[in-house]
């Protein structure tokens, strides 16, 4: 099952990369890739293309969902979070669907990092005929993502 799982994901992911390269004039194609806990658990793939020490990525769980997410690096969590909880329902009226904000602390969370995250039910492992519908939610949903905080960022940025 451990091989399967890796061999389905690994599929996944290079089909999700061509995609990007054909379709996305906003997302790279190459990722940082990152896995955690070795080939039968979830991964991720991220960008750092925003400013104040902010990430971008994508997360596959291969049963249950997908997501995508924001996090900050450790100095700058609490201040910027602040600041977007301020303008929060102008950013999670872009979305049309509810956003999903994670403290530091809670759950997996990465220490130091807080994260917002775009949430999609999808099952990679059982249903690759899907694939097609999830890749292009995540491509969709990472792109309003940058399009939407990339302003915000850069503002509290600017205030400064």
């Amino acid at each position: 099952m451990t091989r399967r799982r890796h061999q389905r994901r690994q599929e996944f992911w290079n089909e999700l990369s061509q995609k990007l390269e054909e379709e996305s004039d906003v997302l790279p194609s190459s990722f940082d890739i990152k896995d955690s806990e070795g080939p039968e658990k979830d991964n991720w793939r991220s960008w750092r293309i925003l400013p104040a020490n902010a990430v971008l990525g994508i997360s596959v769980h291969l049963q249950d969902y997908i997501y995508v997410y924001l996090y900050l690096g450790r100095s700058k969590t609490e201040d910027m979070f602040e600041y977007l909880r301020s303008r929060w329902d102008e950013i999670e009226a872009v979305f049309q669907s509810p956003l999903r904000y994670r403290p530091t602390g809670s759950g997996a969370q990465i220490k130091g990092k807080d994260k917002i995250l775009l949430v999609y039910e999808a099952d990679i492992l059982e249903h690759p005929e899907k694939w097609d519908e999830y890749q292009t939610w995540l491509i969709q949903s990472a792109e309003r993502f940058y399009g939407v905080f990339l302003p915000h960022l850069q503002a509290y940025e600017n205030q400064k």
